[in-house]
């Protein structure tokens, strides 16, 4: 439990000082890997047309197996991909069964755990572990504690973008002043310029 308290308070502490969606997601895996018996992870989000993007994955690729590999190996075991997932909004577990070999060295069990990340009704993405275990399946308290930490996420990802958009609209509202303060000495510059206009034919009359 203390751990799970340690967990929950550094991802509380990280998602509420980052406002950039990938730096939210990197620092939540490191902690995540401090913190938790888990070999590899990523964040998968899904963008506007329901397409998976790759945010981060952390001990993929040159640290480790493909992760396009991996996930149709899960895939193909388990679910039909990310909507699937999102869907039913309920986390997967697969077991990664170890080989004879990897048996026989008393090697522990693989766990991919995929966990819904969804705000309210909007389907944001996937978080996805891969963790070493004794048993044949996830304690419950570590799935429950892993559904918090893709909620946090999830909220942090919506909170990144209300920033983003609270930005761009600052950006908005500053063009617009500027262009209004522009629009309001042009059209003082041309009253100027018809009243001098207006003095030099009245003199030249």
């Amino acid at each position: 439990q203390y751990t799970y308290s340690l967990v929950m308070q550094h991802v509380g502490q990280a998602t509420l000082t980052l406002f950039d969606e990938r730096e939210i997601c990197e620092k939540v895996l490191d902690i995540l890997a401090e913190y938790l018996p888990y070999i590899r992870g990523y964040i998968v989000s899904v963008n506007g047309r329901g397409k998976p993007v790759l945010k981060v994955a952390n001990g993929y690729g040159k640290d480790g197996p493909d992760l396009d590999q991996t996930l149709q190996t899960v895939f193909g075991a388990s679910v039909s991909g990310y909507a699937d997932i999102l869907k039913k909004n309920k986390p997967v577990v697969v077991n990664m069964h170890r080989s004879e070999t990897e048996a026989k060295q008393k090697k522990s069990d693989i766990l991919h755990v995929m966990l819904p990340m969804r705000y309210e009704n909007q389907k944001l993405g996937v978080l996805g572990l891969e963790m070493q275990t004794d048993d044949r399946n996830i304690r419950k308290s570590d799935l429950n504690l892993l559904m918090s930490v893709a909620s946090q996420i999830s909220l942090s990802i919506m909170n990144a973008r209300s920033y983003e958009k609270l930005k761009e609209n600052e950006k908005r509202l500053q063009y617009a002043v500027k262009m209004e303060s522009l629009g309001t000495m042009a059209s003082g510059i041309s009253h100027e310029f018809n009243n001098i206009l207006a003095s030099i034919l009245l003199n030249a009359e």
